[in-house]
């Protein structure tokens, strides 16, 4: 299973459980696309598609990544793959210590 579908699951859990934090989706794919992907995989969360520039702006080149984007803008943390991260409480700790810059 690709590993973008495979977090899905924690991902909805980690959004659902912790609403103080906005969860979206960024993809090089176009809307059809995306929104097919993801009503096919049950996404709950917004999604920005056609968005490369800004995937290329943010220099991500590994796919699954998480980013951690605090409300000033400043990145906090960037994590590749979902190994490290395989359950919303795991989530949840990982961005918490970055927003307490305990990380």
């Amino acid at each position: 299973m690709r590993a973008c579908i495979a977090e899905i699951p924690t991902l909805n859990a980690f959004a659902r459980s912790n609403p103080q934090f906005n969860v979206f989706a960024v993809t090089f794919d176009d809307m059809a696309t995306a929104t097919t992907f993801a009503t096919a995989h049950g996404y709950d969360w917004p999604i920005l598609a056609d968005a490369q520039d800004f995937i290329d702006t943010l220099g991500i080149k590994v796919y699954p990544s998480m980013m951690l984007v605090d409300a000033a803008g400043i990145v906090r943390a960037f994590e590749t793959g979902s190994e490290r991260l395989t359950d919303d409480v795991q989530l949840r700790d990982w961005a918490q210590a970055a927003l307490d810059g305990t990380r």
